[in-house]
C-alpha cells in the first residue's frame, strides 16, 4: 500500500495521487521521486473496481470513491464535484412516491396522511370519510349548497355528501351508473346529479339484484371499482347488501336503507 511522502497518508494500491493532499505518489517499481501535480500528465485509467456512483473526475473521467478530496488518477481537487447519478436513477426516484407511513385498509396501498380516500381503490381512510365534513354544509356536484329531498320510505340509497335519498326502482335487476344519451345508456339509478361524473362513476357501474326481498350487489367491471363496507368487490361476483351497509361507487358514497 503506497504511503504519501508529503502527509504520510496510506493510499490505495492503484492510487497515483494522494487522496488527502494531492501529492503524486512514488512510482513503486522505478522508485522515482514524487512529481509536481501541476506537471503530471498521466493517462486516464479506469480500475475495474471503480464505483459507478462515485465522484467522477472532470479532468480525466476517473470514478473516485465518495469522500475523496483529490482524484486518485490525476490529482485534481474533487471538492467542487458532485456524485454522479447512475443511469435511470433520476427517473426511478421521480417515479417512487415518498412513503407516508400509512396504508389503505382495503388494498394495502401507501396513502398520504391527510388523504380521506385511497387513490388506488377509493376506500375511505377515515371512519366517516368526507361524509363527516359535509355535515355542516352539504355540497352538491357543482359546489353549491344542496337541500335534502323529501323523506323516502322503503328500499333506497342515501347520498352521503348531500343527504339526498334515491328510492330503489321496482324490478329484479337495477342498474346503477351514469346516464349517457350518446351511447344510449340510461341506468335505473343515475348518479350524475349526485357527483357521479366527478366521482368517477362508470356508465354501467354496478347492479342491484332483488330476489325474495333479499338484495345483492355486484360490480360490473367498473373503472374505479365498487366497495361494499370498504371492501372492494370482485367484478360480476354478487354480494349480499343489507340495511345500513355502505356502498361506494368510485368516490360517490351511498348508504343502503330498507326501513
Amino acid at each position: 500500500m503506497p504511503i504519501c511522502p508529503n502527509c504520510a497518508n496510506e493510499a490505495q494500491d492503484t492510487a497515483v495521487f494522494c487522496d488527502q493532499c494531492g501529492t503524486r505518489l512514488v512510482d513503486q517499481e522505478a522508485g522515482a521521486a514524487p512529481a509536481s501535480p501541476e506537471l503530471a500528465t498521466p493517462e486516464p485509467e479506469e480500475p475495474a473496481a471503480a464505483a459507478d456512483d462515485g465522484l467522477r473526475c472532470s479532468a480525466c473521467g476517473y470514478a473516485n470513491v465518495p469522500g475523496e478530496l483529490f482524484c486518485e488518477n490525476c490529482g485534481v481537487a474533487l471538492d467542487a464535484l458532485e456524485p454522479e447519478v447512475a443511469e435511470g436513477q433520476v427517473e426511478a426516484a421521480a417515479e417512487t412516491p415518498t412513503p407516508a407511513g400509512e396504508t389503505c385498509p382495503a388494498c394495502g396501498a401507501t396513502v398520504g396522511a391527510s388523504d380521506d380516500f385511497c387513490e388506488n381503490c377509493g376506500a375511505a381512510l377515515t371512519p366517516t370519510g368526507t361524509a363527516a365534513q359535509a355535515e355542516d354544509v352539504p355540497v352538491g356536484p357543482t359546489g353549491a349548497e344542496a337541500e335534502p329531498g323529501p323523506t323516502v320510505t322503503g328500499p333506497r340509497f342515501i347520498v352521503a355528501n348531500s343527504g339526498a335519498e334515491i328510492p330503489l326502482p321496482a324490478g329484479d335487476d337495477i342498474l346503477i351508473g351514469r346516464e349517457d344519451p350518446v351511447s344510449g345508456i340510461f341506468p335505473d339509478i343515475d348518479l350524475t346529479p349526485h357527483g357521479g361524473e366527478e366521482g368517477g362513476v362508470s356508465r354501467k357501474h354496478a347492479k342491484i339484484e332483488v330476489q325474495d326481498s333479499k338484495y345483492t350487489v355486484q360490480d360490473l367491471d367498473s373503472t374505479n371499482f365498487t366497495l361494499l363496507n370498504r371492501q372492494r368487490l370482485t367484478p360480476f361476483s354478487p354480494k349480499p347488501i343489507q340495511d345500513g351497509d355502505e356502498l361506494r361507487l368510485g368516490r360517490v358514497q351511498l348508504m343502503f336503507k330498507t326501513q
